[in-house]
């Protein structure tokens, strides 16, 4: 597993202090309790040291003569126990704070009665041994990454009051095949398995166990973490009407070797393809303006990129990582590099920066600056060696960025066709959206020289 645990111990040593806390004994377990009304006597529990075996949370607990209704079970609650094993909540309880049970990894037994209306971020997130999930009737609202990495988890159902879901809840449940809704739910549905908007034009959370999907033609987002950790997907076709891909949409996916981006998205955003360590067969659309922090952070297997000149931001750490790049080309249109962001491409050899014009960056934007080659227009040469980064590399050449005459080809567009560079490596499956240079079309028999330009 990988470590999660950087959030919980920040966190945990970092309860806040309550001015009107109490502790009361149940069935031999003491707890500790804090006072929400004095009104209406109502009280949230929590536990300030580690438990083990089973809990019994009381409906009520006496303080100062006075029974106070315990109504949430509040943040970081009982997080980090990692011996505890059943938890038995009174249904007085509405609220499950954030990160109430996390990484409550020997978590088996839970019943959420059904007087609890919102299951607070990252909940239960790492109970890996909690394998069945019962939501009450109640809930209405599920936060951000809620039962993340509950790795026992095969089917969930949720309940048709939820009405809110905080990205995707299920990131991460390795075994996970089935989502389920309600089907008078007016918020959300479920279709073969995978979680939508009720409209369908949202991709909330796909089972991570499956190795393929057929993303609808009415979906237009794919939301953050829809597939997360999704280990057995092998490749995606997002299809054109998707305008949106969220943060960290595929992060961890690391069997994905192939992926189609259309030309209706703009973006490319924060973690989308994060450490997707098998990712070979990448396309850049030129209809993306922006790729964002981390977005293919450590996609060690790419072989071959191609920034399109409609880019003008590649953030931080954007390809950091990508070792197996042998050669990149940036545009002129590129405004801004952030740092770190071709750190770690240890076997980039040759950078083609295309701008007359070149931008000052960070001089820690590339690593390789005693082994690779950076060209630049004839006209940039001078400037490129007394600006960073650029005047870091101790090899700049000129390089005419002119293109080439179109050769004469004939490409059949009703046809299937596999495009491949000079070296024999294949990179899409179609002739749009190519960047300018020379490739090499298949189609059926015949290999076809083209020029792009």
């Amino acid at each position: 597993m990988r470590a999660y645990f950087l959030l919980l111990f920040l966190s945990v040593f970092a309860l806040p202090i309550f001015s009107q806390d109490f502790e009361y004994t149940y069935e031999g377990q003491i707890l500790t309790y804090n006072i929400t009304s004095k009104v209406d006597k109502t009280c949230q529990v929590r536990s300030d040291k580690f438990l083990s075996g089973s809990v019994v949370i009381p409906a009520t607990a006496s303080y100062g003569g006075d029974a106070y209704t315990v109504t949430a079970i509040s943040t970081y609650a009982f997080a980090g126990s990692v011996d505890l094993k059943e938890v038995i909540i009174p249904n007085t309880v509405a609220t499950i704070g954030d990160c109430a049970f996390y990484y409550c990894h020997a978590l088996n037994s839970v019943v959420i009665p059904n007087s609890v209306i919102h299951i607070g971020m990252q909940a239960f997130y790492g109970c890996e041994e909690l394998t069945e999930l019962m939501l009450p009737s109640s809930l209405k609202s599920i936060g951000y990454m809620a039962f993340s990495y509950c790795i026992g988890l095969t089917e969930v159902t949720i309940p048709k009051s939820v009405t809110t879901i905080v990205e995707n809840p299920f990131a991460g449940c390795f075994w996970l095949t089935t989502i389920n809704v309600e089907a008078d739910n007016e918020a959300f549905t479920a279709v073969d398995g995978l979680l939508y908007s009720k409209d369908m034009t949202e991709l909330i959370a796909f089972p991570n166990v499956r190795s393929s999907v057929d993303i609808p033609a009415s979906v237009t987002t794919i939301g953050d973490d829809a597939f997360r950790d999704s280990w057995a997907l092998t490749e995606v076709t997002i299809p054109s009407t998707v305008t949106s891909i969220g943060s960290g949409a595929f992060t961890y996916c690391n069997h994905l070797a192939s992926v189609t981006i259309p030309n209706s998205i703009t973006r490319i955003g924060y973690m989308t393809f994060f450490d997707c360590a098998e990712l070979t067969d990448v396309s850049i659309p030129n209809s993306v303006t922006e790729i964002g922090e981390f977005a293919f952070y450590y996609c060690s297997r790419l072989t071959e990129l191609s920034i399109p000149s409609s880019v003008t931001v590649i953030g931080d750490n954007a390809f950091r990582g990508c070792r197996g790049v042998t050669s990149v080309t940036i545009p002129a249109s590129v405004a801004y590099i952030g740092q770190e962001a071709f750190v770690a491409c240890d076997n980039l050899n040759s950078v083609y920066y295309a701008a007359t014009e070149p931008i000052s960056g960070s001089d820690d934007i590339f690593e390789v600056y005693a082994t690779a080659t950076l060209y630049v227009p004839e006209e940039a040469v001078a400037k490129c060696k007394t600006i960073d980064p650029w005047k870091n590399f101790a090899k700049i050449e000129a390089h005419d960025f002119a293109g080439v005459e179109e050769l004469p080809t004939y490409i059949d567009d009703e046809k299937a066709c596999e495009v491949y560079d000079l070296n024999g490596v294949r990179i899409a499956n179609t002739t749009d959206n190519l960047a300018p240079g020379l490739y090499i079309v298949r189609q059926g028999p015949t290999a076809k020289k083209i020029a792009v330009i």
